[in-house]
């Protein structure tokens, strides 16, 4: 079974140049994903072999497909995240805590890797959600690996905390890029740009902003997210924990009005669900957003009159090495940024329903 660590030194690198981390803080960051990738044993399920998170990585790395590698990691923080895990792996919380916390850098990281220097896979040709096991080809969902020895009975307990959520859903913020007519919402080209301007606390910020607004909806009113400490999934069903206080979360259905209990069986399936479409506040706000509009042109310079997700990341990489990102204005951007946040209204929501409410 390989065991090799995966790009190591270049998210050593990633971490202290993009994250700021002190350089001993980077080595224990890596430390604790080779523990995670040790501890855990996967098994392919195209060859019911034994397995490992880099073996399992390496390959849908090279063929660019970025829902499997965003999933292949997610899978591990849900069974990072179940009950009496520490017992299991006969370890204790605090060390399967910062195993998590370095999984979710290891993840954010290989998906920046990916985007600057690999070839986009058929999986990013319509520029869906990275992380959004729908939407993956047939061939991959066959193949995706699941850990060993973990039973798939649904009774299980997941119990996920504030900083996993966070971490959770501001991967998801970052990978839905939307290419609208006429302007774009190109939020990965946005926070590469912030990460090659040293500025990703701005980003992260501004992601958890919006996060803390998040609306959850219980039997007797709502919930934001801000106020919730743990997050649980047990039985299909989805239970929030606050100081003082616990309530069963509901989802609302595809009208969008009708609510009911979720039914889920991992945090992946809980979508973040824009109550008023993204499309309609770029359409209805572009003359107030200036800086989209010019970034949209430049992106559109190298696609061509077919937009595409994998057309899309490509022009960004060549846009990213222009003179052009020193002329743009990033104080307006952040600006339009806060505006587009004070207009964005999330709720979570049931996967399936979300799926069915379409935009």
């Amino acid at each position: 079974m390989k065991n090799q660590f995966l790009l190591r030194d270049e998210f050593m690198a990633w971490l202290v140049k993009i994250g700021k981390f002190p350089v001993p803080s980077a080595k224990s960051y890596c430390s604790y994903v080779a523990a995670a990738d040790k501890a855990i044993v996967l098994v392919n399920e195209e060859t019911s072999q034994e397995s490992n998170m880099f073996a399992e990585l390496e390959p849908r790395i090279k063929r660019g497909h970025l829902p499997a590698v965003a999933l292949i990691i997610m899978n591990l923080l849900d069974h990072l995240s179940s009950d009496k895990i520490e017992v299991q792996l006969d370890k204790p919380q605090s060390s399967i805590r910062k195993w998590k916390s370095a999984l979710h850098q290891y993840q954010d990281f290989l998906y920046d890797y990916m985007e600057t220097n690999i070839e986009p896979g058929t999986a990013d040709e319509t520029g869906q959600d990275a992380w959004d096991v729908n939407d993956q080809d047939e061939a991959e969902k066959h193949i995706l690996t699941f850990v060993k020895n973990v039973s798939e009975d649904s009774s299980v307990k997941f119990v996920h905390e504030k900083g996993d959520i966070y971490a959770n859903f501001r991967f998801r913020l970052i990978t839905q890029d939307r290419f609208y007519d006429p302007i774009f919402y190109p939020i990965g080209f946005i926070k590469r740009l912030f990460y090659l301007k040293g500025d990703k606390e701005f980003m992260d910020s501004w992601l958890d902003a919006m996060l803390d607004t998040v609306t959850i909806h219980t039997e007797d009113g709502t919930v934001k997210l801000k106020a919730v400490h743990t997050l649980e999934i047990a039985n299909g069903a989805v239970s929030i924990h606050m100081k003082g206080a616990s309530k069963t979360a509901y989802t609302k259905k595809s009208d969008n009005e009708t609510l009911a209990p979720f039914t889920i069986f991992s945090l992946h399936m809980v979508a973040l669900d824009h109550e008023k479409p993204l499309v309609r506040i770029m359409q209805e706000n572009s003359d107030s957003l200036p800086t989209f509009r010019e970034i949209t042109v430049q992106l559109k310079k190298h696609t061509g009159r077919k937009i595409t997700g994998k057309k899309v990341k490509k022009a960004a990489n060549l846009v990213l090495k222009s003179d052009y990102i020193d002329q743009i204005n990033i104080g307006a951007l952040k600006a339009e940024m806060a505006l587009i946040a004070s207009l964005t209204h999330l709720q979570l929501m049931d996967g399936s329903e979300n799926k069915r409410k379409g935009a």
